[in-house]
């Protein structure tokens, strides 16, 4: 259950899922079987100190991952004079990847979008989160396999 910034979410359908989870990890434990949420659980009452830390850390990179996706972005956007579309092509928590579809696909106008990730490239943080751009022409629009895509008004 990966929740993103433009995941709609159904809360009580998701508790539902998050419930029956639940009862199945018991039902597991009950046979002498364990599965994902019944290692986890154990992992916190072993070593309580290490799981905060681990979830702090992946809290931090989601809530990092959440605000450089809404500055790039907000790059797409002030350059949507050159580009046709964006799409969010891969979910990860330490890589976004865009596949750009340029109005016209010229040398100049990939320049221009390449040039944010060489300005990204430089900062101090840049080594944590990968940012990838991909050109595809406008007549394989429709064979992309996308999360979403970037609305650009």
């Amino acid at each position: 259950m990966q929740i993103t910034p433009e995941t709609p979410t159904n809360v009580h359908a998701d508790l539902e899922q998050l419930k029956q989870m639940i009862t199945n990890s018991q039902e597991l434990l009950e046979l002498g079987l364990t599965d994902s949420i019944s290692q986890k659980v154990e992992m916190v009452r072993n070593n309580p100190l290490q799981s905060l830390l681990d979830n702090l850390s992946n809290i931090e990179a989601h809530i990092s991952l959440f605000w450089l996706h809404k500055f790039v972005v907000n790059f797409f956007r002030k350059h949507k004079r050159i580009i046709q579309y964006v799409f969010r092509t891969y979910n990860s928590v330490t890589v976004l990847h865009y596949t750009i579809v340029l109005k016209k696909d010229t040398t100049e106008n990939r320049h221009k979008i390449r040039e944010f990730l060489l300005n990204y490239e430089n900062l101090s943080f840049a080594h944590r989160f990968k940012i990838i751009f991909q050109f595809v022409p406008e007549e394989y629009k429709e064979q992309l396999k996308f999360v979403n895509e970037i609305n650009l008004s």
